[in-house]
């Protein structure tokens, strides 16, 4: 528990800055131009048949994510090896419901199981420190 405690204490809150910069780097120095090299000059405007000149995108299609960060093909089909494709996005609770009983699934939410206690007052010295009888 003390080193989850120690590690929890060494991650940084979000946005906030680990690398700090004194001296000539430093952003209010005087001398950061003659160290610091200036940016690229943005490149001239391209023809518009070419493809570089289109701002790239940030999506990704969550197959090609699971690719990357599992190396796990989701549109590849285990029984046959080929290639599976979006047949239809069900949204509708009844619908979805229909949808699972006729795949012969439950067509409800399983019960959520009840809470337990922390496995820490499992042990018996624990509890023997804390007090208690084992």
């Amino acid at each position: 528990m003390s080193l989850l405690c120690r590690l929890a204490a060494s991650v940084p809150p979000p946005r906030l800055h680990t690398v700090r910069y004194a001296g000539v780097l430093g952003s209010a120095s005087k001398l950061r131009s003659r160290v610091v090299p200036t940016p690229a000059a943005p490149r001239a405007a391209r023809s518009e048949n070419d493809k570089e000149c289109k701002p790239k995108s940030r999506y990704r299609p969550w197959a090609e994510l699971m690719m990357r960060t599992m190396k796990l093909d989701v549109l590849e089909c285990p029984r046959f090896q080929g290639r599976l494709k979006l047949l239809a996005l069900v949204t509708d609770l009844a619908e979805a419901r229909r949808f699972a009983k006729g795949m012969g699934d439950p067509p409800d939410v399983p019960p959520r199981t009840p809470a337990r206690g922390p496995p820490f007052w499992q042990s018996r010295a624990l509890r023997r420190l804390a007090g208690e009888a084992a």
